[in-house]
């Protein structure tokens, strides 16, 4: 019994000293294969993969954990094991979700087909809070930190309240750019795709929409997903890549098979172990003790 208390305590404090789950990725993919694979953020070293049965056109991270999927007029939300939680349907089959965000328990998704704009719901009962439509179609969307958003269409990004209202836009004077996806680093700076006669990353302040500088990876990026150390992650074809904000690559993984398709990508922040868990462990080596000295006596 002494030795069983031993090795278990020992697994204890292992667990005790490893109190952060690291930082993950989880992106969308398509072509020969289908689903969502779920990466270490630093290493892109796979941790996980599954098929949801059907093609998502956009992702994003919520904050337990879990993961939004858009496809056609429904929003799902998965654990990032692969197991469902739940989802919502707009009675409108015309209605494409196309793009999707999370902040503050709220998601905003673009929308398209028999009607246009944003809709702002709950995150975890999908009731709709509002929707307005900007006027324009929309390429890609992020949160920002303070109820706002970004949307991006043609050469433009727009920043608007959650309630609609138009906050800032910057419009390139070359109108043959156009701006994708986009996300939002949470250090003030918003990181934008761009196409057509350039093609790059552009690393604005998110306040005032100046630019700071361009990252040039090379390709045109499918998708975009902002770390937390002032990087961010793009997706080509059958590959993923990792680049600082200057434009630094720090690491990339190229997928075996050349028919994968990455497409959506985002970013899950490292996720520390619950307090419940703690008191667990020391509860547990508490009781340890108490049943180890009750033995000597």
């Amino acid at each position: 019994m002494n030795i069983f208390f031993k090795l278990l305590t020992s697994m204890l404090f292992v667990l005790a000293s490893n109190t952060v789950m690291s930082a993950q990725i989880y992106t969308i993919y398509g072509g020969s294969q289908n689903g969502v694979t779920v990466r270490d953020a630093n290493t892109l070293a796979q941790i996980s993969y599954f098929d949801p049965g059907f093609s998502a056109s956009s992702i994003v991270a919520g904050n337990n954990n879990n993961m939004y999927l858009t496809s056609n007029n429904t929003i799902y939300n998965y654990r990032n094991t692969g197991t469902y939680i739940s989802s919502f349907t707009f009675p409108d089959i015309g209605i494409n979700y196309h793009e999707v965000a999370y902040a503050g328990n709220k998601i905003y998704t673009a929308y398209n087909g028999s009607q246009n704009g944003v809709t702002v719901r709950d995150s975890s009962s999908f009731n709709q809070l509002l929707f307005f439509d900007p006027g324009f179609a929309i390429n890609g969307i992020t949160a920002g930190n303070n109820n706002d958003m970004y949307l991006t269409s043609g050469n433009s990004i727009y920043n608007y309240s959650d309630t609609g209202t138009l906050l800032n836009s910057f419009t390139w004077s070359d109108t043959s750019i156009l701006y994708s996806d986009t996300t939002f680093n949470g250090n003030n700076k918003l990181y934008t795709v761009y196409g057509g006669s350039q093609e790059g990353v552009t690393v604005r302040d998110a306040s005032t929409l100046a630019q700071f500088n361009v990252v040039a990876p090379g390709f045109l990026a499918s998708g975009i997903a902002s770390g937390d150390s002032n990087d961010m992650y793009l997706t080509s074809a059958n590959g993923i890549y990792r680049y600082s904000d200057t434009g630094v690559l720090l690491n990339s993984m190229i997928f075996p098979d050349t028919g994968i398709n990455y497409t959506g990508i985002t970013f899950a922040s490292a996720v520390p172990v619950p307090a419940a868990i703690w008191l667990f462990i020391s509860g547990f080596i508490g009781f340890v003790g108490i049943a180890r000295r009750r033995h000597k006596v």
